[in-house]
This record gives structure tokens, C-alpha cells and sequence, in this order.
């Protein structure tokens, strides 16, 4: 409960096999904002909305444990939708630089309109295995911190198009670089 920001009151809402736990405050600016009502945010709850509201687990945490430097090098092998390196951004200062990786083209183009003004982050669609290579070509001899967060997404599990789902007749193909 905590960690949904929720205190007291909840708001449940549900629209074609999903259901949305809202802090109810949280839904009513949300309301204010969109355009769209919920059945149709249901509908493309797979799309950038879903992105854009995804809460990147041991946010805090990892940041507090990784941004010692606030002018340092940083490499986020697993980027996803750039919740982690948002934050670590966000504790960095105009001199520093975050490498990030992901095989996943649906996050990479994501996360390429999500930090376009940010020239402190560059970001490859490449696996984190690549960070020899990619170190060379940007010139970093280290990293002052590498960050994986490693393994699959709600998003990817939710998504039938991913090859990852079980939740829905789908083909299975379980390659994040499609």
C-alpha cells in the first residue's frame, strides 16, 4: 500500500481483463490531463500510457546506493522505460553521462522521445553484453556505477504482441530484439 503511494482510500477500476488500483487523488488529476476515458486508456494500456505509469521497483534504493558522483559515468545495461535512469538524471549533474542498453525496440522508442532534451544520456538498442564496445566507441575508460535490472516486464507479460504473454492465446517467442 505504501509503495502505491495509496493511504487510506482506494479507487479500483476495471476495463477489458485489467484492473487499475488508483490512489484516488492520483486518478483525478490524472483525469484532468487526459483526453481519454478509462475504457479507452484500457485499450492502449499497452502503449505509452502503460509506459509512462509504470513504477520502477527499489527506485530510491538504487539510486541512493548508485549516484555517488554526481558528475560521474553511469551505465544502465536494462533501460525499459527509463524509470531507474530518470531518477538517477535526476541526482546527476549537467556534467555527467548515463550509457543506457535495452534489446526491447518498443522501449528503445519510448525512451528516445522520453530523454530527447537530455543530451547527458545516450542510449543503444544493444544488449548490456555490448558495454566493451559501447565504452570504446563513446571513450569511457569506467563507470562510476552499472545498473541491470534484470529480467521480464509487466509490460512484456502483458502484451501479446511481445512474445513473452501467457495470459492470452499468443505465439511465444521470448526474444526481447525482435
Amino acid at each position: 500500500i505504501e509503495y502505491a503511494q495509496i493511504e487510506k482510500d482506494v479507487l479500483i477500476l476495471g476495463a477489458i481483463k485489467r484492473i487499475e488500483i488508483w490512489n484516488p487523488n492520483i486518478y483525478e488529476e490524472y483525469l484532468k490531463t487526459s483526453e481519454l476515458s478509462f475504457e479507452e486508456v484500457a485499450k492502449k494500456v499497452m502503449g505509452a500510457w502503460r509506459m509512462a505509469y509504470h513504477v520502477p521497483v527499489m527506485l530510491d534504493e538504487t539510486t541512493e546506493l548508485l549516484v555517488k558522483n554526481i558528475s560521474g559515468t553511469y551505465f544502465d545495461g536494462t533501460l525499459g522505460f527509463g524509470g531507474h535512469s530518470s531518477n538517477f538524471l535526476r541526482h546527476l549533474d549537467n556534467n555527467s553521462k548515463i550509457i543506457a542498453t535495452d534489446k526491447d525496440i518498443a522501449a528503445i522508442n519510448y525512451c528516445e522521445n522520453l530523454f530527447s532534451g537530455d543530451d547527458r544520456i545516450t542510449i543503444y538498442n544493444s544488449s548490456f553484453a555490448e558495454i566493451k564496445n559501447i565504452s570504446l566507441v563513446e571513450g569511457i575508460n569506467g563507470y562510476d556505477g552499472i545498473f541491470a535490472d534484470l529480467g521480464v516486464s509487466s509490460f512484456q507479460f502483458d502484451n501479446a504482441d511481445s512474445g513473452f504473454t501467457y495470459r492470452e492465446e499468443a505465439d511465444l517467442d521470448l526474444r526481447m530484439n525482435k
